[in-house]
């Protein structure tokens, strides 16, 4: 008996088993973004560098976002 070939096989096996969201997910930084803290009277009180952490989901697609104000390991166990 021939054994039929289908596309299934050449996914990765974290995309056909069926795990929960986030069970195996891709991650990155992006940034620095600078952003402006005012005061009560519009004026620029400071700038702060933040960074977005992006959590991507291997199966699902999905993405979360996380805000860290370094590239830092503690900042990122923070977020993590």
């Amino acid at each position: 008996m021939k054994e039929r070939c289908t596309a299934l096989y050449l996914l990765p096996i974290c995309q056909v088993t069926e795990d929960p969201p986030f069970t195996h997910i891709g991650l990155n930084f992006a940034g620095p973004l600078y952003i402006e803290i005012k005061n009560t009277e519009d004026e620029v009180k400071e700038s702060q560098k933040f960074y977005v952490c992006l959590f991507m989901c291997a199966f699902t697609q999905a993405v979360h976002l996380e805000l860290t104000q370094a590239l830092s390991v503690k900042s990122f166990l923070l977020v993590f």
